[in-house]
């Protein structure tokens, strides 16, 4: 993947990948912050849904993040409260759903996020629906992911 231009990047992780079926990109993308992954339209290179991995950072109690800076999931939206550190580029794996269309992340062999058709992200570490995302979903994971090739 060339050229992807994601804000106020100074990563401590950035992995891509682009599906061969979809022809959309998938990032992991740490700043120091938080760790996201994003999802692109077909082609593209900017990103059109997103999902929250981890705070690089301690979680706030509540929301601090400023405008152009990488949200960071308070503790009303996470019970995790410290921070990642982030994984080994090899212990990052894209998964694809067969369409190519939906992609999750595992670190060290476990799913930590998926984003299904561009839909809102679903989180391992997320304890509350909202603005981040949603709760991993184990059994939507399956649905869409267990068809895949």
């Amino acid at each position: 993947m060339a050229d992807v231009r994601l804000p106020n990047m100074k990563e401590r992780l950035l992995l891509s990948e682009q599906n061969p079926a979809s022809g959309r990109n998938a990032i992991v993308a740490d700043d120091g912050r938080a760790c996201w992954l994003y999802l692109t339209a077909p082609n593209a290179v900017e990103p059109v849904a997103d999902c929250w991995l981890y705070n690089a950072t301690t979680s706030p109690r509540q929301r601090e993040s400023q405008r152009g800076e990488t949200p960071v999931v308070p503790l009303t939206h996470t019970e995790h409260s410290g921070s990642f550190e982030p994984p080994s580029q090899q212990s990052v794996i894209f998964r694809w759903s067969q369409d190519g269309n939906s992609v999750a992340v595992q670190f060290w062999n476990e799913v930590f996020g998926f984003i299904p058709r561009a839909g809102s992200g679903y989180s391992k570490l997320l304890s509350l629906a909202g603005p981040y995302g949603n709760p991993i979903d184990m059994e939507l994971y399956s649905r869409v992911f267990d068809k895949a090739t």
